[in-house]
């Protein structure tokens, strides 16, 4: 007796019809009766597919895949699945058990992947997608990107924010989603400083006056569909957003909101902006650390209280930062838990120093600044792989040549650049890097550069590892 041949991808599993007590051994008998096969009632009708994650990554990314749809494993009935890397005809798994796979792809580029899948012996579909996978180092996000500096970004609902002086794809703020770059309901009509999710809405600050074609003055909400106010706003560009005990905080260069006087910093009471006591304005850049809201920037005093660029706030009253920083501060992060300050200072360090609740000491041999850019010194800082980032306006990091992004590695304790970095050829004293994100596991920056070594990427551009 010849072996039963299994059935192919598509092909029907008959069972006896109604009435009948013939075995599908006695098909023709059917045939003859006018009766067909009919679909097994209890194994119901499977789309396989499959996942994988990373959603991107390099030639050293290991790829995990997830197998769906394949079908219940119950007592009698077990599901396997095989896997195709390339999807050139030749199965480069057996059939398994296990609906979980791990893969690394060798070289760059586009890989079609195919999953097939069966039960009992019997092929129930198969799924394939497309992996992509980046050359290592900095470059392009996929779509059309902008047409102009960007100065913040920021991870809201799975899609990376920037905003900044372009107008393309969208005035002044756009979404991108991995794939394609979008507006957001009008867009800005001037430019954007600072973005902040808070209360699970995303708060966007900067010089705009309208947002969605209706009045926001200097600073606006995007619930993810459309734009409000909050309340009279401000009568100066906004320059940092905090969240800080639960409350929205917004410093810049303002003295009022409608009618009320609040000077440098205002807190958001749900209805309207209140006055915190800031005498001055100046303030670049905000974070919450050790139950404090931290502002920096260029300032000599804080209310009454004498602070050099850096002051914290616990609610009810300011208080400087040991004898604070002699030039200005431009960024903040909070790393191992100490508080980075980045900015263009020598004292108590060289640009980038770090503040532990009681005293400074530098990052290293700190950062030389690159004085012919339009920002120089450290501007933006983000945690990466469990290193910090440093971008600005940068020449050297300790004794590296870093190209306005730079590298502190926490178990090497020590500075490094990250490929050729980021520059502006055609425009030498202007190339600086503003702002820098996490998004899908790559690190992106934004700023004012079109190149990175030899690779375009206008104004933004991705890092992968």
């Amino acid at each position: 007796m010849q072996p039963r041949r299994p059935r192919e991808n598509g092909e029907q599993h008959c069972v006896p019809a109604i009435g009948m007590l013939a075995s599908c051994a006695l098909a023709f008998c059917l045939a003859l009766a006018g009766l067909g096969c009919v679909k097994d009632p209890q194994r119901p009708e499977l789309h396989p597919g499959f996942s994988h994650s990373p959603e991107q990554g390099t030639d050293s990314t290991y790829y995990t895949f997830e197998a769906v749809n394949v079908g219940a494993d119950t007592p009698g009935s077990v599901s396997e699945v095989r896997w195709d890397w390339h999807n050139d005809g030749t199965w480069d798994t057996s059939f398994t058990t296990d609906k979980h796979a791990t893969h690394r792809f060798l070289r760059a580029g586009m890989w079609p992947v195919r999953m097939q899948a069966r039960i009992l012996g019997d092929i129930t579909g198969e799924g394939t997608r497309d992996v992509v996978v980046l050359p290592y180092g900095w470059g392009e996000l996929p779509g059309t990107g902008v047409d102009d500096e960007i100065h913040a970004m920021i991870e809201f609902k799975g899609s990376l924010i920037v905003g900044g002086w372009f107008s393309a794809p969208a005035e002044h703020i756009a979404s991108f989603d991995g794939t394609t770059w979008t507006g957001m309901g009008g867009g800005l009509n001037l430019f954007v400083n600072a973005l902040l999710i808070h209360d699970g809405d995303l708060i966007v600050g900067g010089s705009f006056t309208t947002a969605g074609g209706s009045p926001a003055n200097r600073i606006a909400r995007w619930n993810g569909a459309s734009w409000d106010s909050l309340g009279h706003g401000l009568d100066g560009e906004v320059s940092a957003l905090c969240t800080y005990n639960g409350n929205l905080y917004a410093a810049g260069n303002f003295h009022h909101s409608g009618p009320d006087s609040v000077v440098g910093i205002a807190r958001w009471n749900g209805a309207s902006w209140e006055d915190v006591g800031f005498t001055e304005a100046g303030v670049k850049t905000m974070i919450e650390f050790d139950h404090k809201l931290v502002v920096g920037g260029d300032f000599s005093t804080i209310g009454a209280v004498p602070a050099a660029s850096i002051a914290s706030w616990d609610g009810e009253r300011w208080t400087a930062l040991g004898s604070g920083i002699d030039g200005w501060v431009q960024a903040l992060a909070v790393y191992q838990d100490a508080l980075v300050v980045g900015g263009w200072f020598t004292d108590p360090a060289a640009n980038i120093a770090v503040w532990r609740g009681s005293t400074w000491t530098p990052l290293g041999d700190g950062i030389t600044p690159d004085e012919n850019t339009a920002d120089s010194g450290v501007m933006c800082l983000a945690a990466f792989h469990g290193d910090l980032i440093v971008g600005g306006g940068i020449l050297m990091a300790g004794e590296t040549p870093a190209a306005n992004v730079a590298r502190w590695s926490a178990s090497t304790q020590k500075w490094s650049a990250l490929g050729h970095g980021l520059t502006y050829p055609d425009e030498l004293d202007s190339d600086d890097v503003y702002a820098l994100a996490v998004h899908q596991d790559m690190l992106i920056a934004g700023g004012y550069f079109t190149k990175a070594g030899d690779t375009n990427v206008p104004y933004v551009a991705r890092w992968i590892e």
